[in-house]
């Protein structure tokens, strides 16, 4: 989908003008940003020896439905480029390397782990190559966060950091908050980018055959300020506005 696809094009040329990537994401609801985030850790983890990366979520369903993402992207790997797999914790790691620890090829010795946000253990002196915070405003705690996933991720070339949200006001909206306003003022490296819901395809919807629209004061105004925006948006937008008020 268009929105996708322009967050691959921001990944590589970041990656290709600083070495790194630093993403803030905040998009509408499901433009595929967990699926290209897990995409991205894949292809450094699965593809590269000595990669640790960690995954963060705001509740276990949330864990689990990632998690699914990357033991995907595992099992249709291509045998010729598949990584030896160590061991694999249902729902919340894979560890890739050898599973006989005497033989002489160890394989990648690297891991993905997905977890809670209220419930990040990351040990002292461990080093993070990639993170993905998904989700971050929806969070109702961002204290394990602060406090032990970013001091423990690399700033070493190659790295991926990469932290999304949908609109929301938990604890975690106020650290995304704040991080956007400073990568719109172009402080930093982190990179802001707004994934606007009018782009994606299925948020459109044509008016019956023979039917007029007629727009109020408020759809005439976004009409004529927002860029891209199409008459067949403000029609599903309409329907949703119609189907939450019941």
């Amino acid at each position: 989908n268009p929105c996708q696809a322009s967050l691959v094009i921001a990944m590589k040329e970041q990656l290709r003008r600083i070495g790194k990537i630093r993403q803030l994401w905040a998009k509408c609801r499901q433009p595929g940003g967990s699926t290209g985030a897990a995409g991205a850790i894949c292809w450094k983890t699965f593809l590269n020896s000595y990669v640790n990366s960690f995954v963060v979520a705001q509740d276990k369903t949330t864990v689990s439905n990632i998690f699914k993402m990357f033991s995907t992207f595992y099992e249709k790997l291509h045998p010729s480029i598949k990584p030896m797999r160590k061991y694999f914790v249902k729902g919340t790691e894979i560890v890739l390397g050898n599973p006989d620890p005497s033989a002489q090829d160890q394989g990648l010795e690297s891991q993905i782990r997905v977890g809670e946000a209220k419930n990040i253990h990351v040990g002292t002196g461990q080093t993070l190559h990639c993170i993905h915070v998904s989700e971050i405003a929806r969070c109702s705690s961002i204290e394990s966060i602060k406090d032990a996933l970013m001091p423990a991720f690399s700033d070493a070339p190659g790295t991926i950091g990469i932290i999304e949200t949908t609109a929301h006001f938990a604890a975690g909206s106020e650290m995304f908050k704040s991080m956007c306003e400073k990568a719109m003022k172009g402080e930093g490296i982190w990179e802001y980018h707004f994934l606007e819901w009018w782009r994606m395809p299925e948020y459109r919807m044509a008016s019956p055959m023979g039917e007029t629209l007629r727009l109020d004061v408020e759809e005439r105004h976004l009409l004529q300020t927002v860029k891209g925006l199409t008459l067949e948006n403000i029609m599903w937008r309409r329907s949703k506005i119609n189907d939450m008020d019941g």
